[in-house]
């Protein structure tokens, strides 16, 4: 007789809470389950434990939200293990059982380094420097103290540096090389609101897109575009292969309606999404609006008095990378280049203002600020942002992880309608840069929600 495999099963191996006064207490064996989170929007992954109370913890250790908490997470498909340096922050939903002897409730908690960094405030000029030193001098001050830069992740794509923390010997700061030098003043920000303000500013010839993000994972923080993820998973990918080992930053999911259960498939089932919905397949009236192919930017030159008007349109602008590492081709697109043509123009492009108090070429450098390419880097975003989400899906699937913000997931989606030429779809297969992911367990069972984002319809 079959039974049913269950690769859903996570354990708490560790959970150590520290009070501001320096006592220590386990609490692994009252959690019930938990809930964590991360994204390349969200500075700091962030999460609660479901406690289950019958000692008198929460009383008798005088739970303040101030504790400090280390926390190992095993999960049992892939021996998959997670550390945090935690904070807890807020405690709630505090119930007493009905046979009035224990407590359920839940802590609440976010990552340490994030939480520390959110109680200062940066107020930093800086004259004539890149953002990228700019972004490693605030983090160094306001984050973490940095190591040298270290050569055991290997050697890393489009000029991005690993910082080992010291905070944090286990994870690294990963950060990538920006052209243009910016003369700005940090105007009394958090360091998180701080590092937000200089990826709008960060612009690179290697990274058309000016994708640069800030985040945090369980790997540590980054200060890179999209391309380095995608390109670090694909040549990580292929190294993997030559090794013989799982690929670190792309993880490889199917969608099998009906598949089988039976634990001979065990390995089908760690990679089978159980649920995944497309919420958005096409809305031509956002591609007008968003200035995702048409754009332009009306600059007012104060020094030189005058204004210059400068049209830029996507067809014109393909120096993007796709979800497989190659240039982008305008066949990709959702619309066909016929309409593209017709219906992106400067009649509807979507219009921004740039006030110029900075060069341009052939200026005298020493007498003004060098470029800083403001024009260039909203019209890439917008362009880049836009097509990046053209393809969202969101996914469950059985207690993974290992995924996170950041990687690279490549699903394989059965054809709707079947084709003798044709076995999956070709639009929602490929690779996706993992937007967001949520770990929750719950009654035993671990489950993971992502949010998976592709350019356009590219494999």
């Amino acid at each position: 007789m079959s039974t049913n495999f269950n690769s859903s099963q996570a354990r708490v191996t560790k959970a150590e809470v520290k009070s501001f006064s320096g006592r220590t207490y386990s609490i692994a064996a009252m959690i019930g389950g938990f809930e964590i989170s991360h994204s390349l929007d969200q500075v700091g992954y962030r999460g609660h434990l479901k406690v289950l109370d019958s000692v008198g913890f929460l009383e008798n250790f005088t739970m303040r939200g101030e504790e400090t908490l280390d926390l190992e997470i095993l999960g049992t498909d892939f021996q998959t293990k997670i550390s945090f340096a935690a904070q807890i922050y807020k405690i709630d939903s505090v119930q007493m059982a009905s046979t009035g002897d224990k407590l359920t409730y839940k802590l609440h908690f976010v990552s340490r380094i994030s939480y520390e960094a959110a109680k200062k405030k940066v107020i930093m000029p800086f004259q004539e420097e890149s953002a990228a030193y700019a972004a490693e001098q605030i983090f160094r001050r306001f984050f973490s103290e940095l190591d040298t830069p270290t050569s055991l992740v290997g050697p890393l794509p489009y000029r991005v540096s690993a910082y080992g923390m010291k905070d944090d010997p286990q994870r690294n700061f990963y950060i990538q090389e920006t052209e243009g030098k910016l003369k700005a003043i940090i105007p009394n920000l958090t360091p998180s609101e701080a590092m937000f303000f200089l990826t709008q500013r960060s612009y690179s010839t290697d990274s058309q897109s000016c994708s640069f993000r800030f985040f945090e994972n369980y790997d540590g923080f980054h200060y890179v575009t999209d391309e380095f993820l995608i390109k670090r998973a694909i040549e990580d990918e292929l190294l993997a292969q030559t090794e013989r080992r799982r690929p670190k930053y792309l993880v490889d999911l199917i969608y099998i309606p009906n598949a089988s259960l039976e634990p001979v498939d065990a390995e089908v089932q760690t990679r089978l999404i159980e649920s995944i919905s497309n919420d958005m397949r096409v809305d031509t009236s956002s591609d007008l609006m968003s200035g995702g192919y048409a754009n332009k930017a009306i600059e007012i030159d104060l020094i030189r008095r005058d204004v210059i008007e400068k049209n830029f349109y996507y067809k014109d602008f393909l120096n993007y990378t796709n979800m497989n590492g190659q240039a982008v081709k305008l066949s990709e697109d959702v619309h066909t280049s016929e309409f593209i043509e017709e219906t992106f123009n400067d009649n509807n492009a979507k219009r921004f203002m740039i006030f110029r108090d900075f060069g341009q070429s052939g200026d005298n450098p020493s007498t003004i600020r060098a470029d800083q390419y403001y024009s260039e880097i909203i019209s890439n975003k917008m362009f880049y942002k836009h097509h990046l989400g053209t393809t969202s899906v969101s996914v469950g699937v059985k207690g993974r992880l290992d995924i996170q913000a950041g990687k690279v997931v490549r699903i394989t989606v059965s054809e709707f309608n079947i084709k003798k030429d044709k076995t999956y779809n070709q639009q929602l297969s490929g690779n996706y840069l993992v937007e967001s992911v949520a770990h929750q367990l719950d009654d035993n069972t671990l489950r993971t929600r992502i949010k998976l984002i592709k350019y356009n319809w590219s494999q």
